[in-house]
């Protein structure tokens, strides 16, 4: 494997620090006024940005560095796109897969229609998921409610940060979910669980609402940031000492669906600065989209370890009979829809248009080979 730092985005310029007894990594350029800037200890052409001026000895970079590890896959991703690739926003409506018009016409901005072999395409990249989930992994499938009590949002570490980014009722206490985590994390709410069921592994479908108000431009064009979307959600109860064992397995089972659609993907370790408000460790899996020259998160599995299982009151009791305990908790993505859909459609597009359709989709497909 090889390894490269990634720049985590921060709202502010970033600036120099200097530090007595460090200095930057070699060939480690400066993020200064970039987003999101890869930079490589290896070659410079591993770089998607122009080159930024490279740091001084003894200076480091004040934009935090998370360590990441690439997938052989991800060595074809540093080539040059053709520039005739199209991105999903101006290909499938050619190819009648996606209505934009319509999906606007019905709800607004940030909404699409699926149709035809793309609404196919889509549910059988779902059934896939679940199905390798299930039958590779040995998760049991659970298909929760779309809406819970604002309790379950509290429990599951939603409430009070997100408030704002969820869709609710006016009128009864009802919230749709903005992630199967939610319900997941509260399906043992109040139990006492033996520790012989330990671990409990879990995999759900569910649609996903969220709120966002993000300024128009090319990210929020496409199918890539909407307000309503699809995903299949990983959920582990496990005891405190074997959590962060199953933390390297939910993120191999990630992984292994993006080795099983054949999308490059690389893994990002989380610092500690940028972890969510429940996580103690969090790990992301991106995959390339080549037609955007992106890469897209697709899922982030992170060790919650008791935070969860505090707020939803969820305990076992020790197999030598001491006291109970609170469990761990941890989810993960396996995987986020749209984006997985974008890098299926953009990486596997032909030089006539037609999409491939990668073989292990193909049985879900009605044995078809390409979407024309």
């Amino acid at each position: 494997m090889r390894y490269v730092y990634k720049a985590l985005r921060r709202k502010s310029r970033c600036g120099l620090r200097k530090y007595k007894t460090e200095s930057a990594p070699r060939g480690t350029l400066c993020c200064k006024q970039v987003d999101c800037h890869l930079v490589s200890p290896l070659r410079d052409e591993w770089c998607h940005q122009p080159q930024r001026p490279r740091l001084a000895p003894g200076f480091f970079c004040a934009c935090r560095l998370t360590l990441t590890e690439l997938d052989p896959l991800a060595t074809a991703c540093d080539r040059a796109v053709d520039a005739t690739r199209a991105t999903e926003a101006s290909r499938l409506p050619a190819l009648g897969m996606i209505d934009f018009e319509r999906g606007t016409k019905l709800s607004g901005s940030r909404f699409y229609v699926l149709r035809g072999q793309g609404a196919r395409l889509q549910r059988a990249v779902i059934q896939f998921m679940l199905d390798h989930h299930v039958n590779v992994h040995g998760y049991e499938e659970i298909y929760p409610p779309f809406m819970v009590r604002s309790a379950m949002f509290v429990g599951a570490g939603q409430l009070p940060k997100f408030a704002d980014n969820i869709y609710r009722d006016a009128e009864v206490d009802f919230m749709w979910l903005g992630t199967a985590e939610i319900a997941l994390t509260n399906l043992h709410r109040d139990e006492l669980l033996d520790e012989a069921d330990l671990p409990l592994n879990y995999v759900a479908y569910t649609p996903c609402f969220r709120r966002s108000s993000s300024r128009a431009g090319r990210d929020v064009r496409g199918i890539k940031r909407g307000h309503q979307f699809d995903k299949v959600e990983m959920y582990k109860f496990t005891t405190p000492e074997t959590s962060y064992e199953h933390l390297k397995l939910i993120v191999e089972h990630a992984t292994d669906i993006c080795a099983a659609l054949g999308l490059p993907y690389r893994r990002v370790e989380i610092v500690t600065g940028d972890l969510g408000f429940a996580a103690a460790k969090k790990f992301d899996v991106e995959v390339w989209a080549a037609g955007c020259q992106e890469w897209l998160e697709v899922s982030s599995a992170s060790n919650c370890e008791a935070f969860q299982a505090r707020r939803a009151n969820v305990r076992y009791r020790p197999a030598d009979g001491g006291r109970p305990r609170h469990v761990h908790t941890l989810n993960a993505s396996g995987l986020a829809l749209p984006r997985v859909m974008i890098a299926l459609m953009e990486n596997n597009q032909q030089a006539d248009g037609s999409i491939r359709i990668p073989e292990a989709l193909q049985p879900y497909m009605g044995g078809a080979e390409f979407i024309r």
